[in-house]
């Protein structure tokens, strides 16, 4: 695409994190568990990735953003395992990007379109409910997890299951004792957002089959 002069947009996947764990022979890992080992392997290949990448003349003038699909579950006290929605996004161009900086706002992968366009000063159209991360925020973001659903701030995490019952932790505190928090005023603020947004969604899903396009 570069040859011919044209702009393009390339997506990878890796799966060397996914089972059947396989470590190549000429990559010599310093941990023993095959779980952290695979780890290693992604973090070292990533890297090859991005030092071959360098040496392309396209290199300059290119946003690589790294992002995953969902984490690993490696502690849970809760119900749902924050660990499994806890995931990177980076965004990298040393020609692009001047200033290094990091972001604590709350953010889902449903973001990482419109803060791509933004970023990049395109002119796009967001049919999402995503929301440009360099000048926008969110107060939460919300996520599922099979017969309910989780909502997140920087400190709080309410719990909504099937059958309407909920639950609100701090999970910044000790976790070695979960207790719930009692705070109606919040959790039915953090419910009625994800509600109100999985609402808007399936009305926008609805409406979207009606267009015909000729």
């Amino acid at each position: 695409m570069y040859a011919h002069k044209k702009v393009f947009f390339t997506t990878f996947m890796t799966t060397s994190d996914h089972v059947p764990y396989i470590v190549p022979d000429h990559f010599k890992p310093k941990n023993r568990d095959i779980k952290k080992q695979i780890v290693e392997y992604a973090d070292y290949s990533l890297r090859s990735f991005l030092v071959k990448a360098k040496a392309q003349p396209w290199f300059k003038n290119t946003l690589f953003v790294f992002v995953a699909d969902h984490g690993t579950a490696m502690t849970s006290p809760y119900e749902i395992s924050l660990d499994y929605v806890h995931i990177p996004l980076l965004f990298y161009s040393p020609e692009l990007i001047k200033e290094k900086k990091v972001f604590s706002k709350m953010a889902g992968q449903i973001d990482v379109y419109p803060s791509i366009m933004g970023l990049l000063k395109l002119p796009y159209m967001n049919q999402t409910l995503g929301i440009d991360l360099f000048k926008e925020t969110r107060p939460y973001i919300f996520f599922n997890a099979d017969d309910k659903f989780g909502v997140i701030d920087t400190s709080k995490l309410l719990i909504v299951r099937k059958d309407k019952s909920v639950d609100l932790f701090d999970y910044k505190i000790n976790n070695a004792k979960v207790k719930a928090i009692k705070d109606t005023a919040l959790i039915n603020k953090m419910q009625n957002y994800a509600i109100s947004n999985l609402q808007a969604f399936q009305y926008y899903m609805k409406e979207s089959k009606r267009i015909v396009v000729k």
